[in-house]
């Protein structure tokens, strides 16, 4: 291992270092000199010595750089993420508006709406055979029995149609606490 020899002088105003001096105060190998020195970031008055203080700037510079591209890149900017959640929280206030007014809708209530609507059609469904099986074994006229089986039938699909009603219904408290239209209604059929 070679003896490292540490040279520095000064020459108007500046300060000059040899290549040992360089790479003891960026702590880096010979070979990543040259590599600066290739991207013309350590300047080289004459071969073997730097210019120390233009070279630690412009090195300096390249660093600076690097950690705002990084940013750009990557690492969390404070102004773009504050901007972020000022969008977000605009962004919910407007959709809690939306759902006020009735525009939209949330899942959870979708999901709801439609097992009632199912559970409600099935019921209704599976009542139709027993309703009307008393009515349909007096009827002589096959026709007349199919048209009072398809009436019961659309009555029932008629109540998936009217989604308004139920989500009346699951909205006002009484009917939730007390009897409900739509078992009323299903009476009447």
């Amino acid at each position: 291992m070679r003896k490292k020899v540490i040279r520095v002088e000064q020459k108007d105003n500046q300060i000059i270092v040899n290549a040992d001096v360089m790479t003891e105060i960026m702590d880096c190998t010979p070979q990543m000199l040259t590599a600066l020195k290739k991207e013309d970031i350590l300047v080289q008055p004459k071969y073997g010595s730097y210019d120390l203080v233009v070279s630690l700037r412009n090195y300096l510079k390249k660093l600076k750089n690097k950690a705002s591209a990084q940013t750009v890149e990557g690492v969390l900017d404070f102004h773009e993420e504050k901007a972020r959640l000022t969008k977000m929280q605009a962004d919910k206030a407007e959709m809690e508006v939306m759902e006020m007014s009735g525009e939209l809708v949330r899942v959870e209530d979708v999901l709801s709406d439609w097992q009632s609507i199912l559970m409600d059609c099935k019921g209704k469904l599976l009542a139709i055979p027993s309703k009307v099986a008393t009515l349909v074994a007096d009827m002589d006229d096959p026709a007349e029995a199919q048209q009072l089986v398809d009436e019961h039938i659309r009555e029932a699909l008629e109540e998936l149609a009217d989604y308004e009603f139920i989500r009346q219904r699951q909205r006002d408290p009484d009917e939730r606490n007390g009897g409900s239209q739509t078992s009323a209604k299903a009476d009447d059929l």
